[in-house]
């Protein structure tokens, strides 16, 4: 069936600027990791402190026992941090099953 699947990573800098962060998307098609996608480049000035970055694709997923996704996250700067805390929602996956194929 049609999936969405949305990542949204909520991050902080501990330095004065970053270049880029980048997310790239791995599809695991029962046996392989195979690249997907990369996606969402963020460029970012001086005097920010936080950000939030998303990125969502549509896959056609025959068997979800098999098919795995995950996102690997690409960092100019050491000192950006990737939010999280069990109090509310910073950083995120969404899966929404759209129909089926």
């Amino acid at each position: 069936g049609w999936w969405m699947v949305w990542f949204h990573q909520d991050w902080s800098l501990g330095s004065t600027a970053v270049n880029y962060i980048k997310h790239t998307w791995y599809f695991y098609n029962g046996s392989n990791w195979n690249t997907w996608l990369a996606d969402s480049h963020h460029g970012k000035d001086s005097g920010f402190t936080y950000g939030q970055l998303d990125s969502t694709i549509l896959v056609d997923i025959d068997n979800v026992s098999t098919k795995k996704i995950k996102v690997a996250l690409h960092m100019s700067d050491q000192s950006v941090s990737t939010r999280g805390s069990t109090d509310g929602d910073k950083t995120w996956f969404r899966f929404v099953r759209l129909g089926d194929t």
